[in-house]
């Protein structure tokens, strides 16, 4: 019996331990929870349909997030839990191209109600990509020995474009500031066989979509100067 009186005794210390110290978190406690969205980053480039997760916690609890999309309600919901993961989903199709914001809010279940504030900037592409060559296919000449360039036109952003040819890869870089023209300087060894070459091009833009283009080219013969060195055999067999 006094055993079973100690064990009561030590639950009812403990009891009252805890709650004293949830009842100094509720009142005293100042710290915001933490909130953040997973699935669009921060200046990220999205299309179609996509799937987030807003996920937060607090040393108390989180009694409520909301999310605001361009001003508009997007989530709310009640939470009380110090941990939490609320998955959404945005159809980036109802939305124009461009950018946007969302704002998110994560509220204190304790006396202050202390709020997290964050926004995310995002942008919408689901415009299809396009792209062309600047030049018809009979303007790309090179004389052995110089250097081919290559221009194509693209209707928007993109992430990268590399081209392939004679076995090698270039980079494409950005005409101008701007510009939706971009090119690639391809160098032509002074040996290489005059003849007609295929080269290819990807584009891919910052949602992932990609483009391939080719072209054919036609490197022509240079006339380089030619020199004729005589060795008189004599001198060849005396230095030998």
């Amino acid at each position: 019996m006094p055993r079973t009186k100690t064990m009561v005794t030590v639950l009812l210390v403990a009891l009252g331990g805890w709650t004293g110290y949830r009842g100094y978190q509720y009142f005293f406690d100042l710290s915001k929870p933490s909130i953040d969205l997973q699935g669009i980053a921060s200046e990220g480039y999205c299309a179609g349909n996509v799937q987030c997760t807003l996920v937060g916690k607090d040393n108390f609890k989180v009694s409520e997030v909301t999310v605001m999309l361009d001003n508009a309600p997007l989530v709310s919901k009640r939470v009380n839990k110090k941990e939490f993961e609320h998955p959404f989903a945005i159809d980036s199709r109802q939305l124009a191209d461009g950018k946007h914001t969302l704002r998110l809010e994560a509220v204190k279940g304790a006396y202050h109600k202390e709020k997290t504030v964050a926004e995310r900037t995002f942008v919408v592409d689901n415009q299809p990509l396009q792209a062309a060559f600047v030049r018809p296919n009979s303007d790309l000449k090179v004389f052995q020995g110089r250097t081919l360039h290559l221009q194509f036109q693209v209707n928007k952003e993109i992430q990268t474009a590399h081209v392939k040819a004679m076995s090698r890869t270039f980079d494409c870089v950005r005409e101008s500031k701007h510009s939706p023209v971009y090119e690639a300087f391809i160098p032509i060894d002074a040996e290489e066989g005059a003849n007609e070459y295929l080269l290819n091009v990807e584009v891919v833009d910052k949602v992932g979509n990609t483009q391939q283009l080719a072209q054919k080219f036609q490197i022509l013969p240079f006339p380089f100067k030619k020199q004729t060195l005589v060795v008189d055999p004599l001198i060849s067999a005396q230095e030998s």
